[in-house]
């Protein structure tokens, strides 16, 4: 009896044993995810040199979006919780904390912004994207072989922006830091079409739009806008047939809410 107790007692040290180090390896496997998940976008050259050895302390994952016949591989922010403006310089380029990571994902208007973007004439035109955010809309012009420059007021979207060109082996993306509310700045030139998607979320957001589409469109310019349905859109198409524009518009669900044919894709000529 004696030896039976003493072979169970050592059959339980053994398994015993053999699950502390399981768990062991499990805490290793979760720090060394967790160091993959907390990757650092490439930087420009420039960029790199003023932030050698600065590691930032958010966290990212990679989505696969079909437009086409083409899988573009985005690096967005892993979630609306990330944070990291430690100089405040987000919030100086008027991104409060609340709005932070709200460039780091990917939103059902801009996806569909995306889908549009392959059936717009581009040949000899000039196009600016306005609140590019991820940039998925200019990747797709980009591709296409558009003349394409991106824009946003977020510090990390230039970053962002060129990490996730170089991931779908795409040139570089002019970019330019515009804030709308800005006087013209004659240097960044004129466009032939400007758009965007989701970049209507305040009412003083229609005005500072008006300001920016007044000092960079040609007089002949296209505006095309994807709206998920927030409240300034009517205002804002108001506001462009008050300054010369025609309106044509179409209906497009917005399927993570359940909502159909709520967004709103409209196309301004004049």
């Amino acid at each position: 009896m004696r030896v039976c107790a003493l072979e169970r007692m050592n059959g339980r040290n053994e398994i015993n044993l053999a699950i502390r180090r399981i768990c062991a390896y499990g805490r290793s496997a979760t720090r060394q995810s967790a160091i993959h998940r907390r990757h650092r976008p490439s930087l420009p050259d420039t960029a790199r040199q003023r932030h050698t050895r600065r590691f930032l302390p958010f966290c990212t994952r990679l989505i696969d979006v079909p437009i086409g016949d083409v899988v573009y591989r985005i690096r967005a922010l892993k979630d609306r919780q990330q944070f990291h403006d430690p100089d405040r310089t987000a919030e100086r380029a008027g991104v409060p904390a609340a709005l932070w990571s709200l460039f780091g994902q990917l939103w059902p208007a801009g996806v569909e912004l995306a889908r549009e973007s392959l059936s717009y004439r581009i040949d000899g035109r000039r196009i600016l994207e306005i609140g590019c955010g991820l940039g998925l809309s200019s990747l797709v012009l980009k591709q296409r072989g558009a003349d394409i420059t991106a824009s946003d007021r977020h510090p990390l979207a230039n970053e962002f922006l060129t990490h996730n060109a170089r991931l779908n082996g795409l040139k570089p993306i002019p970019y330019n830091d515009l804030a709308w509310e800005r006087p013209e700045d004659r240097a960044i030139g004129k466009f032939d079409l400007i758009v965007g998607s989701d970049v209507l979320y305040e009412r003083d957001h229609i005005a500072a739009l008006l300001n920016l589409i007044r000092n960079y469109a040609t007089p002949e310019a296209e505006v095309l806008i994807s709206d998920p349905g927030r409240g300034q859109c009517g205002p804002f198409a108001a506001s462009m047939l008050g300054v010369g524009f025609t309106l044509s518009s179409r209906g497009y669900d917005i399927p993570r809410e359940h909502r159909r044919n709520a967004g709103r894709m409209m196309r301004f000529e004049r």
